[in-house]
């Protein structure tokens, strides 16, 4: 069933739409949207596959979305799997599960995510929280505050599985004002005031202002700048 009225859409059960502008998005089930879409409130509970370019000022999802092109989205709240080929723009992200981004990376106002983020390019964002339960990649990550740790759940689940099999980040630079990583393997962080927590595997720590390093992880390198 598909019922469109005063420029809000709403798709219940297994359907596909063309796209376009709309007040209020309401998606129920499994659906594709076939063009960029765009509208002020948004909301998935189910499976959408949008083949194009998404905007919302307000995202919501509970499932999985894939996006084929550019993400864009003023707050986003999912519970579930996103997964964005271009770039992802935005004000406030709250992720629990797993978003995944193509190169063009991310640039937000503050990024939580409670679960598996997963990208080639840049995290950037006034705020960084990630909580991680399984491994995560980013090609690099700047900030003014970057907190990595792993999730009590995903630490307890490691004392009976491996080490990969655990919450770690693999990235190649990690800069902020204020850094503190956990279960992070990383080339290169700079910050003002970094924390190395445990676990961790970092080449070079460049700092202006306090480094401090746990015992349980281990740093080539380490200079004051």
């Amino acid at each position: 069933m598909t019922e469109t009225v005063a420029g809000d859409l709403r798709l219940i059960g297994t359907n596909t739409s063309g796209g376009g502008s709309f007040g209020t998005v309401k998606i129920t089930g499994e659906a594709v949207l076939l063009s960029d879409t765009s509208c002020r409130k948004f909301g998935c509970t189910g499976t959408l596959q949008v083949k194009g370019s998404m905007r919302a000022d307000e995202f919501r999802l509970t499932g999985e979305c894939k996006v084929e092109g550019d993400f864009r989205a003023g707050r986003l709240r999912t519970i579930g799997q996103l997964e964005v080929a271009g770039s992802v723009r935005g004000g406030e992200l709250k992720v629990t599960g797993e978003m995944r981004m193509g190169a063009a990376g991310c640039e937000v106002d503050r990024l939580t995510v409670s679960g598996i983020v997963r990208t080639e390019g840049l995290i950037s964002a006034d705020s960084v929280d990630i909580r991680l339960y399984g491994p995560a990649r980013a090609g690099e990550i700047g900030g003014g505050s970057i907190t990595v740790r792993r999730a009590r759940i995903a630490s307890l689940k490691h004392l009976f599985q491996p080490q990969h099999a655990a919450g770690e980040l693999d990235a190649g630079t990690i800069e902020g004002d204020v850094v503190h990583l956990e279960y992070t393997r990383a080339a290169v962080v700079r910050g003002n005031r970094v924390t190395i927590g445990p676990g961790c595997d970092i080449g070079r720590v460049e700092y202006s202002e306090s480094f401090s390093r746990s015992a349980k992880s281990a740093v080539r390198e380490e200079a004051r700048v």
